[in-house]
């Protein structure tokens, strides 16, 4: 599968140009160097594709958290005047809506890797060209939050498990990609939560996490990202 992965973002960064090419002042980094770029956009590319992956292991959760966030870029696209990116972000949001009719606790069809691995696609894709967006024709206010942090925000559960669970087991000895319970949402189910109850915690996370990435727009970029 990474492999695959690995293909696919050759083909949408190199070939096809959808890269990150400005950090927007994000710790001191502003236009990064076109190989810089490439090596980065395409890192970003395979991490997000396999965190949607990642989370996919209670009923509505991966579904739910990829509908906020398509809504979130949905929204900001539509703002910044591409209607074209903006539809594809709702029509994903859409799919999704529908699907956690069916895929909520206790679920009648499951997302599987198939399902997952092409959200996470197409999360990546959008949350890159959110953060390599022309911002002129947002609103003001807008215009003060730093693009890569609210992109950031808006898949922030989905980055932050991945990033606990590959440290944890690198820290343990383990592969990255070998399974286990071990990620945020297991333990919120092992604390009796049940799969309704830990994906209302997660969403409710995620909402949260992308208010303050537009509450925090007047503040320097390195101190929203540590909030």
């Amino acid at each position: 599968k990474l492999v695959g992965h690995m293909v696919v973002g050759y083909i949408l960064v190199v070939m096809a140009g959808i890269r990150i090419t400005d950090m927007h002042g994000i710790l001191g980094v502003y236009e990064l160097p076109e190989t810089v770029s490439i090596g980065f956009s395409f890192f970003v590319y395979v991490v997000l594709v396999n965190a949607f992956n990642l989370i996919d292991g209670v009923d509505g959760l991966a579904g739910g958290v990829g509908l906020i966030a398509a809504l979130a870029y949905g929204a900001w696209l539509y703002l910044a005047g591409d209607v074209a990116l903006s539809l594809l972000a709702l029509v994903l949001a859409g799919a999704l809506l529908g699907f956690l009719v069916f895929n909520t606790h206790p679920a009648r069809i499951f997302m599987g890797d198939s399902g997952s691995l092409i959200i996470g696609a197409i999360i990546a894709v959008l949350a890159m060209k959110v953060v390599d967006h022309d911002t002129s024709r947002l609103p003001v206010q807008l215009r003060e939050v730093a693009a890569p942090l609210f992109a950031m925000a808006a898949i922030a559960y989905p980055l932050v498990d991945t990033l606990r669970i590959f440290t944890y087991r690198t820290i343990k000895g383990a592969s990255p990609f070998a399974a286990d319970r071990n990620h945020i949402h297991h333990r919120l189910m092992d604390l009796g939560l049940g799969h309704r109850g830990t994906s209302g915690v997660l969403y409710l996370y995620a909402v949260v996490i992308i208010a303050l990435s537009l509450l925090t727009r007047d503040w320097h970029p390195n101190v929203g990202l540590l909030v």
